[in-house]
């Protein structure tokens, strides 16, 4: 209840108070509530951290704005000056009783937001073009109107403005962790090219709202429509008049995120297929060799097959001859070991030892203590330990070729080919699709998912 002793003090105090509230919250005794996640700490830091930057320009332009006045101040109390002095000219010149009295020359001090107001509007800025400004940027009221107020209400410079102020918030935040975002594929109608992008902020507060997933959207049709070949060709494209690249750092001014674009990939060929998995978190695109009656069903079924198995390759062939290697080798060492394991617990049993009770220095420790072993079985276990390996005489051969039904293993579990079919009980991959034509196979695919 620490939260509601602070609320009360605060309230006591005249002090205004800013709170994360979650549906369990009652926020009436919050002076401004903030809807979100309260047990989340991510959630906590960014709300914080934008509060931060929101004083730090406050600060900002508050010491701007009191230059301003200042100047202001400087220049009135000057004109005025001049203005009394012509008129006590003018009035030297009047018969005295006719003379006005006369005023002080200094002015008071005036409201500071009443001079803000007039110092930042030198025109009338309607609410239908900060409207209109934020349907064109994405950007925030407040951004809209000051940029508005600062170019006297020109459009096309208020986007400028909005740009710059974009990039520097997007360099601002190049040191956080944009782990979350939208991933999105799309193939052409002909079904020659295929891609998928992502692209990243910060939460899923932002990755799930629906402006964000159409921004990713937008560019992503953009993309196929041209027929993008990779992403440093996509972040030089222009959509709605700007690049890609300045698009996607203009997103940090709307979502107050960093954003950036995570991956862009593509694939062309005979047949090409894409599937979206709900969340827009995970997306697949699969290349097929060739176009066949049924190729549709065929391709979109693999493609969801990708997305569930994440295979490693195509088939064995397309596995880098390194990986085969390192394979082999981790298969040898481990079946090495286990042979060596399996004589040292032959030779525990034979002196009368439970290998579970030994197997490892802690264990034999606590079951000494707890009586499940004696001092000198304890002893014995750690010279069986300690000599037996050295004694095993392994058979090479039978080794390599255990080692070699693990690398077969292998294969199956992480080619895409290879792997069981999810949708056909009984047959590999390879064996669905051939099902289907003798000569079609998969050429290609690629596998985009958050995280990893």
């Amino acid at each position: 209840m620490k939260e509601h002793i602070a609320v009360a003090e605060a309230r006591k105090l005249n002090i205004p108070t800013f709170a994360i509230v979650d549906t369990n919250t009652n926020p009436n005794l919050i002076d401004f509530p903030i809807p979100a996640n309260d047990d989340a700490s991510k959630s906590i830091a960014l709300i914080v951290g934008r509060m931060v930057d929101a004083i730090e320009e406050g600060i900002t332009e508050r010491k701007n704005n009191k230059d301003l006045i200042q100047e202001e101040e400087e220049e009135e109390i000057d004109e005025m000056k001049e203005n009394d002095e012509e008129e006590e000219s003018k009035d030297e010149r009047r018969p005295r009783g006719n003379r006005r009295p006369r005023r002080p020359v200094a002015i008071s001090h005036r409201p500071y937001l009443i001079i803000t107001f007039k110092t930042r509007n030198k025109m009338n800025i309607t609410a239908s073009q900060v409207n209109e400004l934020r349907q064109m940027t994405g950007a925030g009221m407040m951004d809209c109107k000051k940029a508005l107020v600062e170019t006297d209400g020109d459009i096309q410079a208020a986007i400028d403005i909005l740009r710059k102020k974009g990039m520097a918030k997007a360099a601002k935040r190049a040191d956080r962790n944009a782990s979350e975002g939208c991933v999105l594929s799309k193939a052409t109608d002909d079904h020659k090219y295929a891609a998928i992008i992502m692209v990243n902020c910060e939460t899923d507060f932002v990755a799930n709202n629906a402006d964000f997933v159409k921004f990713t959207k937008d560019v992503l049709d953009m993309a196929v429509a041209n027929r993008v070949k990779d992403i440093e060709a996509l972040k030089t494209m222009e959509l709605n008049g700007q690049t890609v690249e300045a698009l996607v750092a203009n997103q940090s001014a709307v979502t107050g995120e960093k954003t950036e674009l995570g991956a862009f990939k593509v694939l062309e060929g005979a047949y090409v297929a894409n599937y979206n998995h709900p969340g827009n978190r995970l997306a697949t695109i699969v290349e097929m060799n060739k176009s066949f009656d049924g190729v549709e069903e065929v391709s979109h079924e693999v493609c969801m097959h990708v997305a569930a198995m994440n295979p490693l390759s195509v088939s064995e062939a397309s596995i880098p001859q390194e990986v085969k290697d390192r394979e082999l080798a981790v298969a040898v060492d481990k079946t090495k070991e286990e042979q060596i394991m399996k004589e040292v617990e032959k030779a525990l049993r034979k002196a009368g030892i439970n290998p579970n009770h030994v197997d490892s220095d802690d264990h034999i420790n606590s079951n000494i203590t707890k009586g499940y072993i004696t001092e000198e079985q304890g002893a014995q276990a750690r010279e069986i330990k300690a000599t037996v390996p050295g004694q095993v005489k392994l058979n090479e051969g039978m080794i390599q070729n255990i080692a070699k039904g693990r690398l077969n293993k292998f294969f199956k579990e992480s080619c895409l080919l290879n792997q069981a079919s999810l949708v056909d009980d009984g047959k590999t991959v390879e064996q669905f699709i051939q099902a289907a034509d003798k000569e079609a196979t998969v050429v290609n695919f690629i596998r985009i998912k958050l995280g990893e």
